[in-house]
């Protein structure tokens, strides 16, 4: 994963990671960002848990998410 993030210019060789993350993460399959295996990759080594919300693009404004119901329905 943090070799794909290398490859696009995201971050560098003294980019610090951190850790942990007591949060879900919320991903898609067709996210035109970032490959879904790979958002699962970083999902799973960061994340206590997953909340996929299918064909959601890159859950922004652009895929047409401004108010984000389902996030705010799972909190």
């Amino acid at each position: 994963m943090l070799k794909y993030y290398l490859s696009l210019g995201f971050i560098n060789e003294n980019t610090t990671i951190i850790g942990h993350s007591i949060a879900p993460v919320f991903i898609s399959n067709n996210d035109s960002y970032v490959n879904y295996e790979s958002e699962k990759e970083l999902a799973n080594k960061i994340a206590t848990e997953q909340v996929f919300i299918p064909n959601a693009g890159h859950i922004n404004s652009e895929s047409g998410y401004d108010t984000f119901e389902e996030i705010v329905s799972y909190l």
